[in-house]
């Protein structure tokens, strides 16, 4: 429920720059919301984890694209085989999947992660 992008290159430097959003449905939290419910035609409900530790592994996982395009100027991620898009690298996704690991362990194991939850849940 993120994304992480390439978007433009910066002249003089040629650096790229790196775009990283978060989907919108994560501010339905801020209503007091921790699931997002779909349905589909059969009637069948199903819902979206739009909960507070949810996006912090999202973020994880899009700073994890973030690292690997620094390091290696391109990024993969088991998505890339789902989506079938020639972009998997076996390599690459058990890099990414370590890194995001890493990143989320850092930031629930802060001292700060629960009054960041709290401040989180306070907004609006």
């Amino acid at each position: 429920m993120g994304r992480c992008f390439a978007e433009k290159v910066i002249y003089p430097v040629k650096q790229k720059e790196i775009n990283i959003s978060l989907n919108r449905l994560y501010l339905l939290n801020k209503f007091g919301q921790d699931k997002y419910f779909t349905d589909y035609p059969q009637g069948d409900y199903s819902y979206l984890d739009i909960s507070f530790d949810k996006m912090i592994k999202t973020c994880s996982h899009e700073l994890a694209h973030y690292i690997q395009f620094v390091k290696h100027r391109r990024s993969s991620c088991e998505s890339d085989l789902v989506l079938n898009n020639g972009n998997y690298d076996k390599g690459l996704v058990e890099e990414h999947k370590e890194f995001t690991r890493e990143i989320y362990q850092l930031v629930k194991n802060s001292e700060d992660y629960s009054e960041w939850e709290t401040k989180w849940k306070q907004i609006i």
